[in-house]
């Protein structure tokens, strides 16, 4: 069996995945915080921007199974730089929305692009390290979804206030499709056969792993999907609408919005390293 990659080559890449999860959710943060601008201009309701926001979520989550399975056809890192360059192409294409028609449009497709990347980043990480390292790095992995949503609103406050929340989606756009060329260039690929001769085959994990179906029978599996929607609820929930609350009912301004809303997430990062040391 070919070798597992070498240590080097497993660190670099996680920390490129790593990033590309913060990046993800400096893109996602971006509509929230411009939220009470696109309002403006497009002459919105409060209804109408929900759907924005929930065009988004439908998206994502109607691709996390196909994202899982092309992940276990091709490889985790043909669907990562497709999910990355994708999501930033889409994030670009927010600023010539035109109409709430074409900003659901985007935004919806934007989601599709994003789903397919969290079951590769944890594909990822099974093909990066060896099994007994996996459900650490893949725990680490996850807290990027602090990390980047308390870094997301300290980033794209100021360039709304500075760029304009149009020239703002162009640019982080721009970032996140160099930054897929980071990951192409630097991550190997570990194909079907173990082609590159620096991993595990693709066809060895896919082996290893519980067929779908069996999966399914499993009651902890479904008592953990209601749990996680329920959470899940709450945390998009307060995600998307907090910086139009606080700008709109509270009568905040964007920086200070951009520096209030990073907080639920800073103690979020800090309760597991004192769950840990208890």
């Amino acid at each position: 069996m070919p070798a597992l990659p070498k240590r080097n080559t497993g660190v670099v890449g996680f920390v490129l995945l790593y990033l590309a999860f913060c990046i993800s959710y400096i893109d996602r943060a971006a509509i929230s915080l411009a939220l009470a601008q696109i309002g403006k201009d497009f002459n919105l309701q409060a209804s109408d921007l929900g759907i924005v926001i929930s065009a988004f979520f439908l998206g994502y989550a109607v691709m996390q199974v196909p994202g899982g399975w092309l992940s276990d056809r091709f490889g985790s890192k043909y669907v990562v730089i497709v999910t990355i360059a994708m999501w930033s192409l889409f994030t670009a294409f927010t600023s010539v929305a035109w109409s709430l028609a074409s900003l659901v449009a985007i935004r919806f497709i934007f989601g599709i692009a994003e789903g397919g990347f969290p079951p590769a980043s944890i594909r990822a990480v099974a093909e990066l390290f060896k099994r007994d390292s996996r459900p650490k790095m893949s725990a680490l992995l996850l807290s990027s979804n602090y990390a980047g949503s308390m870094v997301a609103p300290l980033i794209m406050a100021p360039l709304i206030l500075w760029l304009g929340w149009r020239h703002a989606f162009n640019a982080i756009g721009f970032a996140g499709i160099l930054f897929a060329l980071v990951y192409f260039i630097f991550v190997p690929h570990i194909g079907r056969t173990g082609d590159t001769g620096s991993g595990a085959a693709v066809t060895t994990l896919t082996a290893s792993r519980a067929p779908m179906r069996e999966l399914m029978k499993n009651p902890l599996l479904w008592q953990l999907m209601v749990v996680w929607f329920g959470l899940s609820c709450v945390n998009k929930g307060l995600d998307s609408w907090m910086p139009l609350y606080l700008l709109q009912q509270r009568g905040l301004d964007l920086k200070a919005v951009g520096l209030l809303t990073p907080i639920p997430f800073v103690l979020a990062r800090s309760r597991p390293r004192s769950a840990a040391g208890s």
